[in-house]
């Protein structure tokens, strides 16, 4: 079985990214790197002579390519991270949105349920991120999550299970 170099592969990934007009290829070559051989971002530093084996490079190379296509990081690996929850996302539901997290600010800076548990509905929940998020900061919480896309509120549901 063939191999490369982590630092050779860095240098090929990047290089590809960069030729698609990917404004931060060496991020997002990194993190599919990461993503797929499950090595810290230090790896990339401190070991550029480790060996990746043939089957770990072509899937980096495949999910490159579809980088480069326009195809988003977070739907490559599967995750997004949202008020400090790493989540499942997929084509079926939105990216959370760092700015989204400014809603759940709002939210809790203008909480005032007079002593009453608080009940969160999210029409649209997607992967869930909003109502996660705010069943985490907020202890006695109850809520619910509905979408019209079953596969979207199969990820909500997944996210809350696997987050407790």
């Amino acid at each position: 079985m063939s191999q490369i170099a982590l630092g050779e592969l860095i240098g090929e990934t990047t290089k590809t990214l960069a030729a698609a007009g990917i404004e931060s290829a060496p991020l997002d070559g990194g993190i599919l790197i990461e993503h797929v051989t499950g090595f810290g971002p230090m790896a990339r530093l401190t070991e550029p002579k480790r060996p990746i084996d043939s089957h770990a490079a072509a899937v980096i190379s495949d999910l490159t390519r579809r980088r480069s296509m326009g195809e988003p990081i977070a739907y490559l690996t599967g995750t997004r991270e949202f008020w400090s929850l790493e989540l499942a996302v997929t084509p079926d539901t939105l990216i959370p949105r760092p700015d989204s997290e400014a809603l759940i600010d709002a939210v809790l800076a203008n909480r005032d349920w007079n002593g009453t548990a608080a009940r969160v509905l999210d029409l649209g929940t997607g992967s869930g991120c909003l109502l996660l998020a705010l069943l985490s900061e907020i202890s006695d919480a109850t809520g619910i999550g509905v979408d019209f896309n079953p596969k979207a509120a199969g990820i909500a549901a997944a996210n809350a299970a696997r987050l407790g």
